[in-house]
């Protein structure tokens, strides 16, 4: 998907016109028309906003990853740089299996984190 589908898609999941959208950026409606049409690209500066507008990471919106959530919430849950350190470690290896392999691991974290002792 292009960055345009993919800024619209996102837009339109929370709710945005994209008059609401373009009046939070200083811009022009036409101007993010552009950007959903992929007419034209958004420059850094408006790929950081539309990802903290749309509380997304600037990797998925590059797609470079499929993963939404900003790693930032992903691991804000613990104080311990080591144990972030590692989820991200841990996630980057995630990231190098195939498909089926990764669904396949969740199954198992799945499974052990339902576990009835």
């Amino acid at each position: 998907m292009a960055i345009g589908e993919l800024l619209q898609e996102l837009r339109k999941d929370i709710g945005l016109t994209q008059k609401e959208v373009a009046d939070k950026m200083n811009l022009t409606s036409a101007a993010i028309g552009a950007y959903e049409t992929n007419i034209n690209e958004p420059s850094i500066a408006s790929i950081k906003f539309f990802a903290q507008l749309y509380n997304v990471s600037t990797d998925y919106l590059l797609e470079m990853t499929a993963i939404q959530t900003p790693w930032s919430k992903v691991v804000s849950k613990t104080d311990d740089a080591a144990m972030d350190a590692a989820y991200e470690s841990l996630l980057n290896d995630l990231l190098q299996l195939s498909a089926e392999d990764r669904e396949f691991i969740a199954k198992i974290i799945h499974a052990l984190a339902h576990m009835k002792e």
